[in-house]
């Protein structure tokens, strides 16, 4: 029923699972992260400075994506393989 409902096609279960388990794993961790880091940080500071760390959080996730999108937004895959087929 969940194959049709998704449109999984035959053969892509056991990869569409792996990914839900691994997308799965990742929102787990990055809430136990956030419950983590608030509570470290509200262990020597005080509660008033915590939307600080957010927008510290926010700016320094905002430069390193950035900075990732700078130096991989004129990569492909596909022409990766295809140069490695050719060599």
């Amino acid at each position: 029923m969940l194959s049709r409902f998704f449109a999984i096609r035959p053969g892509e279960a056991y990869r569409v699972g792996i990914m839900a388990s691994l997308l799965f794993l990742l929102l787990a961790a990055n809430n136990l992260i956030k419950i983590l880091r608030d509570s470290l940080f509200l262990s020597g500071h005080s509660v008033s400075e915590l939307p600080y760390l957010y927008i510290l959080v926010a700016v320094i996730a905002g430069a390193i994506i950035a900075t990732y999108t700078k130096y991989t937004a004129n990569l492909s895959i596909i022409r990766d393989k295809c140069q490695q087929h050719r060599t």
